[in-house]
């Protein structure tokens, strides 16, 4: 009798456990359904109002979730003495793991609500084009074909790249490599070209009626040939903090958002960083762990920051943050549109 009690409540736990299990699984497809449309979702009164006057969540060094640390790092990551010592397979490691700032792929973060993508590129000897952090990632055209694709099943939704690192572009010629390689993947009629002096005009609404689902920021102070879909920087103003303490950090930003009185201009994008930013000391006293395990709690701090600042009526407009597929960052950012 004993056995057969046993056997019919291990039954029983294995039901429960796939009744549980195709429950969570249901809400996370409606949480991913949510989250990938979520500019298509907002109100008729958000979509008319500037793009700039949204809160849309973003991430750090978008691409460093590719990283390979089978290659060396780029020449213009850190000094040449730097570079030597990361020949060493250990320390190779240690600037891996310090290097990485994403889980997620291009794709993942596109489901889970991000919308904007801070890149750094850099093109080889061989003229190859990735993104990098310190470390080579993915190529760029592999990079943006997921964007692409993302895009072409999602038609109300709309991303900012802001290319704000270009390393090792010293020529025309590479400049017009990355070009067309961003033209022909993303479609360049897909972008939207800059033809106004500030970016109040632009909404969501201004965006769908014309089929433009890019903004592109292009930092290059080259005397290039600037194509018309080439956002300048000043167009993407970013608060970098540059400290490794969190509450540091929120103080900083409490600052920069009390200047203005809690009401960024429209004129242009405004990016807060809520990211640690390791010293070298910090990675020299902490090789093994790298920069996951070094923010610990900080993003945790950061998310209830940003409901502090809701309950003041202030409200940014794009923010990152690291590893944010962690914790309910997406959706903290986004009740500030009142998803």
């Amino acid at each position: 009798l004993c056995i057969i009690y046993d056997v019919s409540m291990l039954l029983q736990s294995v039901q429960h456990y796939h009744r549980n299990k195709c429950y969570f699984l249901k809400l996370w497809g409606l949480r991913i359904a949510q989250m990938s449309d979520w500019m298509g979702n907002l109100s008729n009164d958000l979509k008319s109002q500037p793009i700039t006057s949204l809160a849309i969540p973003g991430t750090h060094n978008s691409a460093a979730y590719s990283l390979d640390d089978s290659r060396n790092l780029h020449p213009y990551a850190v000094s040449s003495f730097v570079r030597l010592l990361s020949s060493f397979p250990h320390l190779k490691t240690t600037f891996y793991r310090w290097s990485i700032t994403q889980n997620v792929s291009f794709t993942g973060q596109l489901l889970r609500g991000i919308r904007y993508f801070d890149l750094r590129v850099v093109v080889d000897d061989n003229d190859q084009h990735n993104f990098c952090h310190g470390l080579y990632g993915i190529a760029v055209k592999s990079g943006l074909e997921e964007i692409a694709q993302f895009l072409d099943s999602h038609s109300c939704e709309v991303v900012l790249l802001d290319f704000n690192h270009l390393y090792g572009y010293n020529t025309q010629k590479q400049h017009n490599e990355l070009i067309a390689i961003i033209e022909n993947t993303l479609g360049e009629s897909r972008i939207l070209s800059v033809n106004c002096k500030d970016f109040s005009p632009v909404s969501l609404d201004y965006l769908a009626n014309r089929r433009k689902q890019v903004i592109i920021f292009y930092h290059c102070t080259d005397a290039i040939e600037r194509k018309a879909w080439m956002c300048h920087g000043h167009f993407c103003a970013s608060f970098w903090p540059n400290s490794s303490v969190s509450h540091s950090i929120i103080d900083y930003h409490d600052k920069q958002l009390n200047l203005v009185q809690g009401c960024l201009s429209t004129s242009r994008f405004h990016v807060t960083q809520l990211v640690l930013t390791p010293k070298y000391f910090d990675v020299v006293k902490n090789p093994r762990i790298g920069l996951h395990s070094f923010i610990g709690r900080a993003n945790q701090e950061f998310v209830f920051w940003l409901k502090t600042i809701q309950e003041r009526k202030w409200k940014p407009n794009v923010v990152i943050m690291d590893f944010f597929d962690e914790i309910d960052f997406c959706e903290s950012v986004l009740q500030f549109n009142g998803l």
